[in-house]
Order: structure tokens, then sequence, then C-alpha cells
């Protein structure tokens, strides 16, 4: 027998996606310090491996700032689904639970994870190189 679905009230949801937003923003602003101290470094060395590390870097970056925005897009456009509901049914919304998201959250959790472990191989990355 399988577990019943889990379900969230709307106000939870938004909460999430709120704080999942600006987690997301704080993440494409903290690339974007990563790649100009990128280029500081870039400036100073001119050793072929270095500088294919560097490129390994900004390849890594620009593919999480690709998955970040993606993911902006995903839960921006479900919030919209729900806002748009509880324009169309405002009572219903107070009281209507909503099927939980839990994708969303894996994607959150694997996506905190990954930025977690770029930062510190970068950090430790730059420690070497400055």
């Amino acid at each position: 027998m399988e577990p019943p679905e889990k379900v969230i009230q709307l106000a939870d949801l938004h909460f999430e996606h709120r704080h999942w937003t600006k987690e997301l923003e704080f993440w494409k602003d903290e690339i974007l310090t990563f790649q100009h101290r990128m280029k500081e470094v870039e400036n100073r060395w001119t050793d072929a491996a270095i500088l294919a590390i560097i490129t390994q870097f900004r390849n890594a970056f620009i593919y999480q700032s690709e998955i970040i925005n993606a993911l902006l897009r995903e839960i921006g456009g479900h919030e919209a689904q729900l806002a748009e509901f509880a324009k169309e049914h405002p009572q219903a919304a107070a009281k209507q639970h909503f099927k939980d998201h839990i994708n969303y959250r894996s994607h959150m959790e694997k996506q905190r994870n990954t930025q977690h472990e770029l930062k510190k191989r970068f950090f430790s990355f730059l420690v070497g190189a400055m």
C-alpha cells in the first residue's frame, strides 16, 4: 500500500518559493563575484595548468548559472499558477491543500549541495593561486 500523497497549504508553498528565489538570486550574485575573482587570478598566471583549472571553473560557473536560471523559471511558473488559483478562488485558496512540491525541494537541496561544493573547491583553488 502506498503512503498517502503529502499535501501543503498555499501559504507554505508561497513561503518556500520566496525563500528559494532569494537563495537562488544570492547564488547568482555569488557566482558573479567568483567570476570577477577568477579574472584577477587569470591576470596573474600564464601557467597552462592553472589556466586549465580556471577554464574548468569558468565552465562550472556557466553551467551552475544555467541551472539556477532554470530553477528560477520553474519556481516562478509554479508560483504564477498558484497566484492564478488564489485570484480565481480566493476563499478556497485559504483552505485548500495542494500537492506538495517535493521535486522542487529535492532540486533545491541538490543545488544547495552543489553550490556549496563548488564554492569549497573554488576557495581551495584561490588559496593556492593567490
